[in-house]
């Protein structure tokens, strides 16, 4: 199976969709999605750029290619494996401690 039918089935999966859901998503069938999860059917490249935007992961994370390096390239790929509420939860957090860092800076 090519690579990016594994990383489109566990990024669905680590964001607790079903096929079904995730079909909906990118206005397609259920079928569908099991096709592309079982290396059947492979999708245009309007509904590639899709997944990609939806999931908030580059083409060449998809397709298992590295678009960074060292530390990076490894942080980057926890935060796109996570799910759109832990992403979230993230971004506040580093929200907050961005605004109390700048709260301790003396000016």
């Amino acid at each position: 199976m090519p690579i990016w039918n594994q990383k489109l089935k566990e990024l669905r999966e680590r964001n607790g969709w079903s096929q079904k859901e995730l079909a909906k998503k990118l206005d397609v069938k259920q079928s569908t999605i099991a096709a592309y999860e079982a290396g059947r059917n492979e999708p245009k490249i309007d509904t590639l750029l899709h997944i990609t935007d939806l999931f908030h992961v580059s083409l060449d994370y998809l397709f298992g290619r590295q678009d960074a390096s060292g530390d990076n390239a490894t942080l980057y790929e926890a935060i796109c494996s996570l799910s759109e509420r832990d992403r979230s939860i993230l971004q506040k957090t580093v929200k907050a401690f961005s605004d109390t860092a700048d709260e301790d800076i003396p000016g």
